[in-house]
């Protein structure tokens, strides 16, 4: 069903879990049962040595895959509220989370999500011969504190330092898609071209956890844009983040500089949690700048369907990081979205920065401004003074 132009949507982040076998040398699974796909109830050990007696958790999500389930699946779950979203010109994410080899990579790289989704996207444009659209891919990570495009041309000059090429964006000076190459793609093979290109210049390192570690967190955007006689009506992006995994040192026994991109990681997914949180409780302040994570995450945690999916594995050793993982969905589940439709001004008016948006049924109404008291504005300023001290205690 087609969505009027300037309509809004609202819903809540639809968090799914997806539990990973037992790999290699994992002999022992946690105690779990899954209900109707949507409950998990899970067995917690005493470690009381005066009591024997287990505490049993239980969670509710959206759709919980057992260690069965396929990418079709997975895909298959996906892909109607994606399509819906996309080709009604709103922004679609969806977000991998979890500890390190809990099998995020997997979920959205492997034959995953990645490829499928857009595949199922050119489908569905070839299915309209009649339609203009553009569509342009853009693929960077987030190392440390330092923002890298993966797809640049200067990543093969760059070969022998790793990673890709430095965009310069940092949290005090910073714009999404400033200084990203957008890649033309009009097939999934394009797609997948470009994905693999930039594949090769992301981070990963060995621990004991896992061989082939993500060191960084990675940002691929799909752009898609539909005209009509030549003139822009809407666009909408498409966002697959994959997300390093936290990680206890005193697991991965890391060390050098595998140890310090290990705190990087955990601070950035700290910041994460902090504004996950401070989303779910409806705070007036919610402080995105604390971390390049959470800025690039911005866009995607105010204005888009959100698709979260927690990885968890099912090893006994580790049920305490498959706990916090659950947790953390369960906090992330409580956040409601509103999302805009993406309308765009015609060439001719935004070339002089006038005029108000238009769509094909003309002009959408101007943005709201928000007055807030005095008495509101100290409040606002004291949280900011707190979340700014509390981030310079995490950096000492």
């Amino acid at each position: 069903m087609a969505v009027p132009v300037g309509v809004s949507q609202s819903s809540n982040v639809v968090t799914c879990i997806r539990l990973r076998p037992l790999l290699g040398k994992e002999s022992r699974n946690i105690q779990y049962s899954v209900v109707d796909n949507t409950a998990i109830h899970i067995v917690k050990p005493s470690e009381s040595v005066t009591t024997d007696v287990a505490e049993r958790r239980s969670y509710e999500f959206s759709q919980i895959w057992d260690t069965d389930a396929t990418q079709e699946d997975i895909h298959g779950y996906f892909w109607p509220n994606v399509e819906n979203n996309l080709f009604n010109g709103f922004n679609a994410t969806i977000m991998c989370y979890g500890q390190t080899g809990a099998g995020k990579t997997f979920t959205l790289c492997d034959n995953g999500l990645l490829t499928r989704l857009c595949g199922a996207v050119f489908q569905k444009i070839q299915r309209e011969p009649g339609a203009q659209y553009e569509c342009s891919v853009s693929f960077i990570e987030i190392y440390q504190e330092a923002v890298y495009d993966l797809i640049s041309s200067e990543c093969d000059k760059r070969r022998s330092h790793g990673g890709g090429a430095p965009t310069g964006a940092n949290k005090m000076n910073f714009f999404e898609g400033e200084k990203h190459l957008r890649l033309p793609v009009s097939s999934v093979e394009d797609v997948a071209s470009a994905f693999e290109m930039g594949n090769r210049f992301r981070r990963t390192a060995s621990h004991d956890l896992n061989s082939r570690s993500s060191r960084s967190h990675s940002l691929f955007y799909l752009h898609i844009c539909k005209r009509a006689r030549g003139k822009e009506i809407w666009h909408s992006k498409l966002t697959i983040v994959d997300l390093a995994g936290s990680e206890r040192v005193s697991k991965t026994h890391s060390t050098g500089e595998v140890f310090r991109e290990a705190v990087a990681i955990n601070q950035s997914l700290s910041a994460l949690l902090d504004v996950v949180k401070a989303l779910a409780s409806r705070k007036k302040l919610v402080v995105f700048r604390q971390n390049l994570l959470t800025l690039y995450l911005k866009d995607s945690l105010l204005n888009s369907y959100f698709a979260l999916i927690c990885c968890c594995s099912v090893a006994a050793p580790s049920l305490d990081e498959t706990l916090c993982t659950l947790s953390f969905g369960s906090i992330a589940k409580t956040v409601q979205i509103t999302r805009v439709r993406n309308v765009l001004r015609s060439p001719q008016k935004r070339a002089t920065n006038e005029g108000p948006l238009e769509g094909p049924t003309g002009p959408t109404e101007p943005p709201q401004t928000v007055t807030i008291s005095v008495h509101e504005y100290e409040e606002l300023r004291a949280q900011l003074l707190q979340h700014k001290d509390e981030a310079q205690r995490r950096e000492e």
